[in-house]
């Protein structure tokens, strides 16, 4: 592990709060409340926030609770844009998984590389047009930094923090679809419960996304449940189906930039030593921190970030 850090880089664990492209990326992503004359939700939100994942997930509450119904359409209608996007490549996603991954580290690879899906941010935009050429070669570019060893046949329960709208479709079916090879038998789900940005919700994942997928996880047993925006923790508070996992896949930055948090805040039950984070380094903090190019591929394990931070 010696070597794979930026210590400079606190990525948002102690004082300060935010990196000062934290900020930068902050004010970008909420823009749109300056426009409505909401200014002061973004002011009171860093404020009075203790988490960086609480300040940058309050003004997008607010915003969309109080903005018109053009507000709330537009991430809607994005979200189903991404969907299709996955759905029409699924068939060529299938073939690759199915034919590549054959070890658990390529299949962690791939599952942190198809984490291309987000909202502009500094440095950083989806390219929808080469999404399934971003997945294939991230698969050989990801930045691999665990020391927990599972064997490939041991993941009989999946638990899966997923992330954005698109991806997790591909997440899901390509977890599906390798079921056997990996001997899993359920896939538990945590989406969040309430809108975020690009972010699945237990509502998208009910009404549309296993309807999508409806001819690919009949050979699988899936849980799909309700989560917090932050801690990383299911709404009803009944964390034993994770405790219980073989293994916990944590999707996407701001569930990284969380379990973070909830090491730091005594909250991690949620968790055991078989944890991975899988994202992408899509803005230069995390980029920094890595000491990767932006945009590369991460997977992390829960004792690797222990480790190295000291929570351990």
């Amino acid at each position: 592990m010696e070597g794979c850090w930026d210590s400079r880089y606190e990525i948002g664990l102690g004082m300060p709060f935010l990196d000062t492209l934290c900020y930068l990326c902050l004010a970008k992503s909420r823009e749109t409340l300056a426009r409505f004359g909401l200014e002061h939700v973004l002011r009171k939100a860093i404020r009075f926030s203790h988490r960086r994942s609480q300040a940058f997930y309050e003004p997008f509450r607010v915003a969309y609770k109080q903005l018109n119904d053009d507000y709330r359409r537009y991430y809607e209608v994005k979200k189903l844009e991404l969907n299709m996007l996955a759905y029409r490549i699924l068939p060529e996603i299938i073939k690759y998984v199915e034919g590549k991954l054959e070890r658990f580290e390529e299949l962690l690879a791939f599952l942190a590389s198809t984490n291309s899906v987000d909202i502009p941010m500094i440095g950083y935009e989806f390219a929808a047009n080469r999404y399934l050429l971003d997945i294939v070669e991230g698969v050989e570019k990801a930045k691999i930094l665990v020391k927990t060893h599972i064997r490939p046949t041991s993941l009989k329960r999946v638990a899966i923090f997923v992330d954005n709208a698109g991806e997790t479709l591909i997440d899901i079916a390509a977890l599906a679809k390798l079921a056997d090879r990996f001997g899993i038998e359920k896939l538990t789900i945590y989406a969040r419960k309430d809108p975020y940005e690009v972010d699945v919700t237990y509502q998208d994942m009910v009404d549309l996304i296993i309807e999508m997928l409806y001819d690919v996880v009949g050979n699988i047993k899936i849980e799909i449940l309700p989560r917090r925006a932050y801690p990383l923790q299911p709404i009803d508070g009944g964390i034993d189906h994770v405790v219980e996992a073989d293994v916990v896949l944590v999707k996407g930055i701001a569930n990284f930039e969380c379990f973070l948090e909830d090491i730091r805040e005594g909250l991690a039950k949620v968790y055991h030593e078989k944890t991975f984070m899988l994202f992408r380094a899509k803005c230069p903090v995390l980029a920094s921190f890595f000491k990767v190019p932006i945009g590369t591929p991460i997977v992390v394990d829960r004792l690797s970030v222990e480790e190295v931070l000291g929570y351990g």
